[in-house]
């Protein structure tokens, strides 16, 4: 191992003005003394990195020409207490733009010398690459030292390592390995890479890690051979032994190679087949990472074996079909036979096929197969196997898919004659309908019970309402749903809110104290109070639009010109109907940001102007199939206003339901109901 040790974020004392991460040394040479006393305390530690995402102005102010006087600083300091000590300058964040402006602020200051390493997270290596060669640096190592992203888990980490050697990078630092919350529920933002938890035990993501750990272990070099569908990399060991790693592109499931030998096969997490080729053919999975060593291989085309989507909602209980597909890619007549299995535990939970193909043929089969009968929802995987006629595997899939239940049953906040209710889902798949009985308890000191029989009719879906007695002025409440039917229940537990939305709206939302403050960090900042920052919205709908109107008093105003980047400026963003929207006001006027696709196809006025102090946002969202909103319609939204002064990014936010700020708090978003006057 080696160690890299990183300078950042003085205490208070030390810096000028303090923002979210603390601030920029107020004393350059100060600082330098401190990174120098420790250069000569550990004499052992090779590499120091300055800083931490300096084209971020949250962690750095001024852009790489004042980062450039503080490298020109500490650099001599660290190196005339370790004349073996290597200088990185932070790395940059993987915004595109930022980094790349940084960078050539860098450049034009005239940096260069004073740093050993070029240093970068997460991704864009083709634009660090780029800008290398631009400036002549491509003498200089690459580094990745913060990989994989919080949503994106361990599989992300595998591709952009391995993608990184091919493109040159010389080192990646796996982001991360462990981090601290003081209990299980607690928001941690990179608690989903953390790869053990707080007593050491090893998460989802330990697996994927050491299983690619292991099989790149001696790399020295890396190519890239991908093609239009397929992430084909093929590396060397120190015995100059050619290896594979693979990954489909798109929708490409599985792939056939060209193999001049048996091969080792080893999925994600470890798991290892050995293929005998059929006249120089196997067939592997592609839908994640995949090791190959063995033998030389070269992509060939279609599958052998594939593993097709069912053809149907696989249900407990019920047999459900699903394709599979067998293509022969050689000169020669296959024979053989394939076998797909699902859990042992199913009712039917493997079919054998025997099978013949002439030469270059392919062949869809549908087979059935049919799950145990269970409570609740579940995740389950099937394998499909192709044999030789000698007994030998040449070919595999896998496909994981989700179990339901006969009966869907979710519960829902509304309101009927003007009182808070819960509501029911009740959805029958099946083609005849079904006697049914639900239990409903609300959990509380007014808590209620009740229960009913219900008639489902074939392929619809049933509402069913009832009462959880919440006392008055209450907006929260937990109910239990129990659904029975013949040969099967399901059970369902809701935390509820009940948020009722009147045509000429409800009372104003002030946002104008501390704690509607919400930084990104646990760090505080500075909040001078509401002339800083505060908020009075409105909301209201009628049938073509579901309304919002937003007062909000800001001393300072920060535009952005970029409107992927609206967000990190003075802004509001929407979260709607599982949608994300940016309202900024800019250098050329009002800008809406549509972070998806399918919300480009909605015609949403809106407007943004600014007078003295105050910004005045309004947007109208029509109902996103099109059709008209009315009472008892229910919808996901929040929003957040976003706050950022003298330039800088956005230094925290004001936020109204959910906390959409960070993108993992955005499901929890309760729903409003529609409701008449």
């Amino acid at each position: 191992m080696n160690i890299m040790y990183n300078l950042v974020y003085p205490p208070r004392w030390a810096v000028n003005r303090v923002n979210i991460y603390g601030g920029n040394p107020a004393d350059f040479e100060q600082f330098a003394a401190f990174a120098a006393r420790a250069a000569a305390r550990y004499p052992a530690v090779k590499y120091w990195s300055v800083w931490n995402e300096p084209d971020a102005e949250s962690h750095w102010e001024g852009g790489g020409a004042e980062f450039a006087r503080l490298l020109k600083v500490i650099a001599p300091a660290i190196r005339t207490a370790n004349p073996a000590a290597k200088i990185l300058p932070g790395g940059v964040t993987g915004s595109p733009p930022l980094a790349e402006r940084f960078y050539r602020d860098l450049q034009r200051a005239g940096a260069r010398p004073f740093f050993d390493i070029y240093e970068y997270h997460y991704r864009n290596v083709d634009l660090h690459r780029k800008l290398m060669r631009e400036f002549g640096w491509e003498d200089m190592p690459l580094w990745n030292t913060e990989a994989a992203e919080g949503e994106k888990g361990a599989a992300h980490l595998v591709r952009e390592v391995i993608s990184g050697f091919a493109a040159g990078v010389k080192r990646t630092f796996v982001f991360l390995y462990a981090i601290e919350k003081k209990s299980p529920a607690d928001f941690e933002e990179f608690g989903p890479v953390v790869m053990v938890d707080n007593e050491g035990r090893p998460t989802e993501n330990f697996p994927v890690v050491y299983t690619m750990s292991r099989e790149i272990n001696g790399i020295r070099s890396c190519e890239d051979r991908s093609g239009k569908n397929l992430a084909l990399f093929a590396w060397r060991n120190l015995k100059g032994e050619e290896r594979y790693i693979l990954w489909g592109k798109g929708d490409t499931r599985a792939v056939t190679l060209r193999s001049s030998g048996p091969l080792r096969v080893v999925d994600a997490v470890g798991n290892e087949r050995i293929l005998s080729p059929f006249d120089g053919y196997v067939s592997v999975p592609a839908t994640e990472v995949t090791y190959l060593n063995g033998a030389e291989v070269i992509p060939a085309g279609e599958p052998m074996a594939e593993l097709g989507n069912p053809c149907s909602t696989p249900v407990f209980g019920t047999e459900f079909q699903i394709p599979v597909r067998f293509h022969n890619p050689s000169s020669r007549p296959f024979r053989g036979k394939a076998l797909l299995a699902a859990s042992p535990d199913w009712e039917i939970p493997t079919v054998e096929i025997p099978l013949e193909l002439p030469p270059g043929e392919s062949r869809e089969i549908l087979c059935r197969l049919k799950p145990r009968r269970l409570t609740d929802a579940s995740a389950s995987r099937l394998t499909l196997q192709l044999f030789r006629e000698d007994g030998a595997l040449s070919a595999c899939d896998q496909r994981d898919i989700n179990l339901a239940t006969a009966l869907g049953l979710s519960l829902r906040s509304a309101f009927r004659w003007g009182e808070p209710r819960v509501r029911a889902l009740i959805n029958n798949p099946t083609a005849a309908p079904i006697e049914a009985e639900i239990r409903f308890r609300s959990f509380g000191k007014n808590g209620k019970t009740a229960a009913m029989p219900v008639t489902l009719p074939p392929l619809t879906t049933s509402s069913v309402y009832f009462n959880p007695g919440l006392k008055a002025g209450e907006v929260h409440g937990r109910t239990e749903a129990l659904l029975t039917y013949p040969g099967g229940a399901v059970r369902r537990v809701a935390e509820l809110d009940w948020i009722a939305l009147k045509p000429a709206g409800n009372p104003p939302i002030v946002l104008n104290r501390r704690t509607d403050y919400i930084a990104p960090s646990r760090i505080l900042f500075q909040w001078e109070g509401p002339q800083d920052l505060s908020v009075k919205a409105k909301l209201g709908w009628n049938p073509e639009h579901l309304l919002f109107f937003a007062e909000v008093t800001d001393d300072v105003h920060s535009a952005e010109t970029d409107p992927g980047l609206l967000w990190q400026r003075d802004s509001i963003q929407f979260w709607f109907d599982g949608r994300l929207f940016d309202l900024g006001l800019t250098s050329k006027g009002a800008v809406l940001h549509r972070h998806d696709v399918r919300s480009k196809q909605m015609k949403i006025p809106f407007s943004v102007t600014r007078q003295g102090n105050v910004t005045r946002y309004q947007i109208a969202f029509p109902r996103p199939d099109g059709k008209q909103w009315r009472e008892n319609d229910t919808v996901a939204f929040a929003f957040i206003v976003n706050d950022a002064d003298r330039g800088a990014e956005r230094k925290g936010w004001m936020h109204y339901l959910s906390d959409i700020g960070e993108p993992r708090c955005r499901a929890a978003t309760p729903e409003i109901t529609l409701v008449k006057e």
